[in-house]
């Protein structure tokens, strides 16, 4: 593969650095005990012309640009469509990451599509999105390594995902909106996405010239020079910060590849999906030697366990699964409109669902109802499943195994009765069809093809959207041209900051 070439510093630019690394070490030695002082890299000018050193800059430049250009393309959008007013708004601060900036007409259509529909619903633009985020394959950013330069790679060539991921908690979790099942998964998908997060404060940090001048620390050297010095802190603001902040990230978080080195140790793959279809458990252990009582535990329970812990990795059940897919009440909302429609085509109905024109319509006939009673306890209790089904305030909403349980009770109640579901007749055939094609709705919609169906009007706008696979990630990085790149900023833009008798 061709090497990219990174534009290289400018004279101004190394006077920069040297002069600002010069400051830095004086200014944070006053913070220092003697034992713990800095001193000048005397090889930081040789640093200065070597790519692999100053690339990380070029790239927080570039991504730089790329931010104040999202930004000034949601100013545009709120001037035409007007300001969010969902309170809370949780992507108030994670919108703009989305917006495509290669400025092609079908780019425009994307963004006000997207603005639109943010202002709409939140809630789908976080399916749809953020959705995607927790399928990610982890392979490509484990194969980084612990290389600062190819972190920063992985986060130009996957952006959003590492902003998204970032902020994968404090989105999802604002509002009452996460399905039970979502809201359970938290617990042990939060760190993995955190994970692939993690070059997004090395790259803010590599924002200004003073990532390159800061001289080495320790997380014990950053902690003291931002404990005792907050005047330094104020003075050179939020990107300082950032750059302070990277020994900490570095000693208090693990890797891509620690973190993930795990998983392949305890022989689970990597790949797409794989924090969805598997969970961190502690258990109980009964008289007959099976896990019991399992509840999700976070990644770092499992991995910093001791050998006498009872805790273990596990496939999710297939309603955790399924849970997971709906995410949340927006979606559930639209894959609950899909059944519908898709019920009332099995039962060749035409016109709008309704729950009282299906009650009525499987209704028993006078005698039944008024004279011998004899609705059965087993189809009252399939119909309260079926409207609990359709039902947001209730716990059994879009159970399909609550809806299949009470379904094959009625169904099993006509065959103890001495019925045959091929010679069943009037209200009782009736029923049962309601009953089979209730069932088989429910478990032939797939969310995937809902989602497609919901989210088809983005597939017809033709974009190119950043992704890094595992195989580009290799020991030289892949072809690219980058204008932003070849580029050095100007010294005045340097800052530091989802039958009768029978019942019936």
């Amino acid at each position: 593969m061709t090497k990219i070439e990174y534009a290289p510093l400018t004279d101004k630019e190394k006077q920069t650095i040297l002069a600002r690394h010069k400051y830095f070490v004086d200014r944070m030695n006053n913070s220092l005990p003697e034992e713990m002082r800095l001193s000048y890299d005397a090889d930081l000018p040789k640093k200065l012309d070597d790519p692999s050193f100053y690339a990380i800059y070029r790239i927080g430049q570039q991504m730089q640009q790329q931010k104040q250009q999202q930004e000034i393309i949601q100013a545009d959008l709120e001037k035409s469509f007007g300001k969010s007013r969902h309170d809370p708004d949780p992507l108030s601060r994670a919108i703009k990451f989305e917006f495509d900036t290669s400025g092609t007409p079908s780019a425009k259509e994307y963004n006000e599509k997207l603005y639109r529909d943010y202002l709409d619903d939140p809630y789908k633009v976080i399916k749809m999105r953020y959705g995607k985020a927790m399928n990610t394959d982890p392979t490509a950013i484990y194969n980084c390594g612990d290389d600062p330069l190819k972190l920063a790679e992985y986060y130009r060539d996957t952006y959003p995902l590492c902003e998204e991921a970032f902020i994968f908690k404090s989105v999802l979790e604002t509002g009452d909106a996460l399905t039970p099942e979502m809201k359970a998964a938290m617990k042990s998908v939060v760190q993995p996405m955190e994970t692939i997060s993690y070059p997004t404060n090395l790259v803010r940090a590599a924002e200004s010239l003073d990532y390159l001048a800061c001289p080495k620390l320790t997380a014990e050297q950053s902690a003291l020079i931002q404990g005792m010095d907050l005047a330094f802190l104020r003075e050179e603001g939020e990107r300082m910060k950032r750059i302070l902040d990277e020994p900490l990230v570095q000693a208090t978080s693990s890797s891509p590849t620690t973190f993930f080195e795990r998983f392949k140790q305890r022989g689970i793959p990597l790949e797409a999906g794989m924090f969805v279809k598997y969970r961190p458990v502690a258990y109980e252990v009964d008289g007959h030697g099976n896990h019991i009582n399992q509840r999700e535990i976070k990644y770092d329970e499992l991995f910093d366990s001791d050998p006498e812990d009872q805790v273990e990795i596990v496939p999710r059940e297939e309603k955790q699964v399924y849970g997971m897919k709906l995410m949340n009440k927006s979606f559930a909302s639209k894959y609950q409109q899909a059944y519908q429609a898709k019920f009332n085509q099995k039962r060749g109905f035409i016109g709008e669902f309704s729950l009282s024109q299906i009650e009525n319509r499987y209704k028993g006939n006078f005698m039944e109802r008024y004279i011998l009673r004899s609705t059965s306890r087993q189809y009252t209790e399939f119909l309260e499943a079926f409207k609990e089904y359709h039902n947001p305030e209730s716990p059994n909403y879009l159970n399909k195994e609550n809806l299949a349980t009470k379904g094959n009770a009625y169904i099993q109640h006509k065959v103890d009765q001495g019925y045959s579901i091929e010679t069943l007749k009037g209200t009782s055939k009736d029923r049962v069809d309601f009953v089979m094609n209730a069932i088989t709705t429910a478990y032939e919609l797939d969310p995937d093809e809902v989602e497609r169906s919901v989210y088809q009007d983005y597939a017809s706008i033709p974009r190119r959207e950043p992704f890094l696979s595992a195989e580009e990630v290799s020991d030289e990085p892949k072809m690219e041209s980058s204008k932003s790149m070849g580029e050095p900023v100007k010294e005045n833009e340097i800052e530091v900051e989802e039958d009768l008798n029978m019942t019936i």
